[in-house]
């Protein structure tokens, strides 16, 4: 049985629609997820074995992975940082 010309547009159409609305709806997940990384970054300025210790991790890669997340700012800073020396 052959789908009328028109009921074929409707389907495309709705496809369309929904794959629109679920990359909408990632897109703002993505964001979020990247603004909660920025909330917890902090700066390695600190020693991260004091870190772990106050956080409570039990080994430095739980405390390293989760707080210490490298932007392209703070490499940056980091290789200039670097050149000066």
């Amino acid at each position: 049985m052959r789908y009328s010309e028109r009921f074929m547009e409707h389907i495309e159409y709705a496809f369309n629609s929904f794959c629109k609305i679920v990359l909408r709806h990632e897109a703002i997940n993505a964001w979020r997820d990247l603004k909660r990384k920025e909330e917890r970054e902090i700066s390695l300025d600190y020693h991260p074995k004091a870190l772990q210790y106050i956080m409570g991790h039990s080994n430095i890669t739980m405390t390293l992975n989760y707080y210490a997340h490298v932007t392209f700012a703070s490499a940056k800073a980091e290789m200039e940082r670097l050149i000066a020396a």
